[in-house]
């Protein structure tokens, strides 16, 4: 079919098109323009959106500021009011009259030193400060408080000894303890009015500390060495000792000397070791086997140690005195047994003796076996006695196996820190030879001189801190008048 057109047809036909086309790009501009302004709404939509984020998150920022400001202030709020609590509480229990340092008491109860020491194991705390104290001049009047529940061993004629327990003793909360122990230790003073006080321990107690201080009592602390490595480095007390005492005596040790690091305000004092016994203080063997019922031609073992763990290699314990019957024929084995030890805990293997101080009875025996803590390793090496030192490795503070090891390898000691050392050496000192030999390396030691020492310096001490009773007041120096004539 064919499709005629004429002029006209065309002409309205293209006129069409191009309306049409006019409308398109009219549309098509309408529809542009809505697209631009709904992605500018949606625009301001999530900017307002983000702007009230912020906002939002600024105000909780600022309001979890504010609100840990406030807790921090009310817990220094709180803890300032605690604080003025003690002290308040303290200041109503230290009641000081007179001259600062010299509370009123009558000349008749004053005494020169109030010896302190913490529980401890057994008495070596103890021991020390006595050693310290029966060499002081003629004249000064001491006594001891101590903590340890052995304290009836160590009676003595002309010797006053305060007790008070410990906070293992009575299960106490450290806390309440520390607040009673001051409460005592205050009365205590007020009572005795000591010129100084010595604390023998490893952790100086706050009660001694305040009311030294506040009392105006010099605190000296007898500071036995040989710590273990991490009890040394973590020791708060060790290392600022002027926080907690105002002085520190360090007794030597015959298996090395160690520089400590005091802290600042406090240079330590080092003094040789410190032994209770000398030589001239010993008992012919006849009068020491005398003494503890022995026969004096028999032969002795003494052994301080019973049923230990000895973890050197992981063996587990062993009763020591059937150890010594074992492998030293015809040596009976003498157990000192500790006032602080169970009932029934001495071995059935050993005889029993009750006795202190022992070592000046140490004669009746050939030997000793014994533990490597501070006191029975020096008066070992100072009375020339022939030793084995079996360590105690669960100590908190006392490193004795480094004490033990450090002596065996100056030839004063035999050591065993297991079960299988242990044997050899039981083996080895029951030969005259081996014993000739340690007695000759220990006749080389000269006499320990810790004790006067320390003694000297504590006299020292004493009358340095007399200086407060020189205060006087003296008249105007206003001339009278004359009389008249």
């Amino acid at each position: 079919m064919l499709l005629v057109l004429d002029s006209s047809s065309i002409t309205d036909t293209a006129g069409a098109v191009l309306v049409c086309a006019g409308w398109a790009v009219t549309a098509y501009a309408a529809v542009r323009q809505r697209d631009i302004a709904v992605q500018a709404l949606r625009a301001s939509r999530e900017e307002r959106k983000k702007r009230q984020d912020d906002e939002q998150k600024a105000r909780r920022t600022l309001t979890t500021k504010i609100s840990t400001a406030q807790a921090e202030q009310a817990r220094q709020v709180k803890r300032q009011a605690r604080s003025l609590a003690r002290i308040e509480d303290a200041l109503r229990q230290i009641q000081v009259s007179g001259t600062a340092g010299f509370i009123h008491t009558e000349p008749s109860d004053q005494i020169d030193v109030l010896f302190v020491t913490s529980n401890g194991a057994g008495l070596g705390h103890v021991t020390r400060l006595l050693a310290v104290a029966e060499q002081l001049p003629d004249g000064y009047r001491y006594e001891l408080l101590t903590l340890s529940k052995a304290y009836e061993q160590v009676r003595a004629p002309g010797l006053t000894v305060h007790y008070f327990p410990s906070s293992d003793a009575t299960q106490e909360r450290p806390h309440r303890w520390n607040r009673v122990f001051r409460s005592y230790f205050r009365r205590l003073v007020e009572e005795r009015c000591p010129r100084a006080v010595v604390f023998d321990g490893t952790w100086v107690y706050s009660g001694l500390t305040d009311v030294c201080r506040a009392n105006d009592i010099p605190l000296i602390w007898v500071q036995r060495g040989m710590w273990k490595e991490e009890k040394d480095r973590t020791s708060r007390q060790r290392h600022d000792v002027f926080k907690v005492a105002d002085e520190v005596i360090v007794p030597g040790d015959f298996a090395g000397s160690e520089d400590i690091d005091a802290g600042p305000g406090v240079s330590p004092l080092h003094v040789g070791p410190i032994v209770r016994t000398s030589r001239s203080d010993l008992l012919t063997r006849t009068e020491a086997c005398e003494k503890l019922g022995l026969d004096p031609a028999g032969a002795y073992a003494l052994v301080s140690v019973g049923r230990q763990a000895i973890d050197g290699d992981g063996s587990g314990s062993v009763d020591v005195p059937e150890l010594v019957r074992e492998l030293c024929p015809g040596t009976t084995p003498v157990q000192v047994v500790s006032p602080l030890a169970a009932a029934g805990s001495g071995s059935p293997h050993a005889e029993q003796i009750e006795v202190y101080p022992v070592m000046p009875l140490v004669r009746a025996f050939d030997f000793v076996v014994s533990a490597a803590g501070y006191n029975s390793s020096q008066e070992a090496v100072a009375l020339g006695i022939p030793t084995i030192l079996v360590p105690d490795l669960a100590t908190v503070t006392d490193d004795q196996e480094r004490r033990a090891r450090l002596l065996a390898e100056k030839g004063l000691v035999l050591t065993a820190k297991s079960i299988t050392e242990l044997r050899d050496a039981l083996a080895s000192i029951t030969t005259r030879g081996v014993r000739e030999e340690l007695m000759s390396s220990l006749s080389n030691i000269d006499a320990p001189r810790g004790a006067a020492e320390a003694a000297q310096a504590l006299h020292e001490m004493v009358e340095r801190s007399k200086w407060p009773v020189n205060a006087t007041t003296i008249g105007s120096g206003v001339p009278s008048r004359p009389e008249e004539e």
